[in-house]
């Protein structure tokens, strides 16, 4: 038995881009790119920039109010000592160890929206488009790290096209369900590898040494706030608690990791903020048969803390 957990409505995109001066990533160039599209959404959505100053006061309606500050119904049945909530997207930034990209270079990085926030994805282009003029990475008083959005693929449909200057807009999603096709048995182990930095809290501290049943917690509660916010659905929290039970019975195998501290300035907090995080590969074994379609639907939508930065981006491969 599955829950509704998997009805999750979401849509990747890929976005291509051509750099039209030199442009210098750091280390971990999602909080850069996420720091820009804010501002860029903010300009491209934003009707009333005057009575908006400190927040969005037609969040329901404002591209840049529901993403970036979501409303929260005042009876919510889930997160109510929460001010904030999950934001219903991810920019997934260029993946590998290349940080500067010279003037004519190709650009890639991915974008994943999710429930009602894919009815947005025009103003998720024009916004890309705008930071792109804008500039992106050091040096961007300069005059560097501008790009041109050439491309917007939905898997093999072109979106987005610079050439020609058409957006087509269609009904571009798909749900978690989609990971029920392929059934999984006799499962000796999984290997997750973590490929941007994993922010995991329990018991109020960071996790670094990830057990199963903290990695289970914090997906399928995060796949839970998600679809109630997101796609209007309650989640079954009673299917959560129990695969949670379940899960405290996997093993961690063994594991290879490295800590990662990185800092950003925060416009919402006014200061700069440090986020601790690991980057490995953790090995399970156990009865994981009935966790593989969410660990699959995880892939996609990331775990973890500061998801819309990239964090949490992991790839499954089972034994």
């Amino acid at each position: 038995m599955h829950s509704n957990l998997l009805n999750l409505k979401f849509a990747e995109f890929k976005i291509i881009g051509e750099t039209i001066s030199e442009i210098e990533l750091p280390e971990y160039p999602g909080t850069t790119l996420r720091g820009a599209f804010g501002l860029s959404l903010k300009e491209v959505a934003c009707i009333s920039k005057k009575e908006c100053k400190n927040f969005c006061k037609r969040p329901g309606i404002c591209a840049y109010g529901y993403v970036f500050e979501t409303p929260k119904p005042e009876n919510s049945e889930i997160m109510r000592k929460y001010k904030y909530i999950p934001h219903p997207f991810i920019l997934v930034p260029p993946l590998g160890k290349k940080r500067i990209y010279k003037e004519g270079e190709e650009i890639e990085f991915g974008l994943i929206l999710i429930g009602k926030a894919i009815n947005f994805l025009p103003y998720f282009i024009f916004s890309l488009i705008k930071m792109g003029n804008r500039g992106i990475g050091k040096d961007i008083k300069k005059g560097k790290g501008k790009f041109i959005v050439r491309k917007v693929y939905y898997k093999d449909k072109v979106v987005y096209d610079n050439s020609t200057d058409t957006m087509n807009i269609d009904s571009f999603w798909e749900k978690g369900d989609i990971f029920l096709r392929e059934r999984y048995k006799n499962i000796k182990f999984i290997d997750l590898n973590f490929i941007t930095p994993l922010r995991l809290i329990y018991l109020k501290k960071t996790a670094f040494k990830v057990e199963f049943h903290i990695l289970i917690r914090n997906l399928l509660r995060r796949l839970g706030v998600l679809i109630y916010f997101h796609c209007s659905e309650k989640p079954d929290l009673d299917f959560i608690r129990n695969m949670i039970r379940r899960a405290k019975s996997v093993k961690l195998l063994n594991y290879e990791y490295n800590k990662v501290v990185i800092e950003r300035y925060s416009m919402r907090q006014g200061r700069r903020v440090k986020y601790e995080g690991v980057i490995g590969r953790f090995r399970y074994s156990g009865d994981l048969d009935s966790f593989i379609p969410y660990l699959k639907l995880g892939e996609k939508i990331h775990v973890g803390k500061n998801t819309s930065f990239g964090f949490g981006k992991y790839k499954i491969e089972i034994y």
